[in-house]
């Protein structure tokens, strides 16, 4: 397999080299959106935030820019339609079209620089998610070099179209929680309940010694043998059975999910997805609904043939 081959540690660093350059690159685009909107939103206070694989520092020159915007006045669904007719207004800016959803996404494309933006218009939850993540990287960097590794396996193995870079995140995370190398994520909570995607969190800075946990040393070996174990682990994870589930960071099978969730929990047709992965804040919602049988299967044969 490609993580057992001579070339795999070389591999894996230039594409860390890479999602470093990406991560750090500077985006004058983001100050010319966050000028347009100004404009458009005079009296209110106007946030632009980059957020996804870019932010995280798993993306590659390829990616697209995942962007959150965040406009005090509260009034969601007009914002969304004044962002849009400020982007179309514009001349370095082309609106490709409206994504809708549990989060109202405008795709556009940077004329000047042609990168595709993806703008999230519906709070700044997701901004705030990727704040842990990033900050989890930093607890277990180990977790970092795993994401960039397995976005390039599920593109390898056709599989990115249904394990999507947030699914692998979670995956990793999970993963990582129930070897006891992170905790879960209830602990980052300051008891919020989050009710809706459109809910402001914070989080608490944790050490892992709180856990009695210790970071993983970043290097070819022992990068090597934590992929072999994750490989190992999905396949022969039972997708129907349990849960993946960061907020607790502990197997649960999902009858028994009710049990072990506060009382913001109200969604009892988890058991009828093929995936079930709860938002690691938003717990009523399942980010691998749209998983297909079929792509799991894909999924836990690709795993055991990167053991073999």
């Amino acid at each position: 397999m490609a993580s057992q081959s001579t070339s795999f540690w070389p591999n894996l660093m230039n594409l860390v080299n890479i999602s470093n350059l990406v991560q750090s690159d500077p985006n004058n685009d983001l100050h010319d959106l966050k000028v347009l909107l100004k404009s458009y939103f005079r009296g209110n206070a106007v946030q632009v935030f980059l957020f996804g694989s870019r932010f995280l520092g798993v993306g590659n020159e390829r990616s697209d820019f995942d962007v959150c915007v965040k406009i005090d006045n509260g009034f969601i669904e007009q914002n969304i339609m004044r962002i849009k007719n400020a982007i179309k207004s514009d001349a370095n800016w082309k609106f490709l079209e409206m994504l809708d959803g549990k989060c109202h996404v405008i795709r556009a494309v940077s004329v000047p620089m042609n990168l595709q933006y993806d703008i999230n218009c519906s709070g700044d939850l997701a901004y705030c998610k990727n704040k842990l993540v990033k900050y989890i990287f930093d607890l277990q960097p180990i977790a970092r070099y795993m994401v960039i590794y397995l976005r390039d396996w599920t593109n390898k193995h056709n599989l990115s179209g249904s394990f999507r870079s947030h699914i692998i995140v979670k995956m990793v995370i999970y993963f990582l929680q129930v070897a006891k190398f992170l905790p879960g994520i209830q602990h980052f909570l300051k008891n919020q309940l989050i009710t809706s995607e459109d809910c402001d969190i914070d989080f608490i800075e944790l050490k892992l010694s709180s856990f009695n946990m210790s970071k993983i040393i970043v290097n070819e070996t022992e990068t090597r043998e934590i992929l072999i174990k994750f490989f190992q682990y999905y396949s022969n994870f039972s997708f129907s059975y349990y849960t993946i589930c960061p907020y607790l960071g502990f197997e649960v099978s999902t009858s028994s999910l009710s049990t072990k969730m506060p009382k913001s929990f109200t969604n009892p047709y988890f058991y009828r997805d093929a995936v079930v992965m709860q938002d690691m804040f938003y717990l009523n919602c399942n980010k691998a609904k749209p998983i297909k049988p079929c792509s799991v299967e894909h999924f836990k044969a690709a795993c055991r043939k990167s053991v073999v």
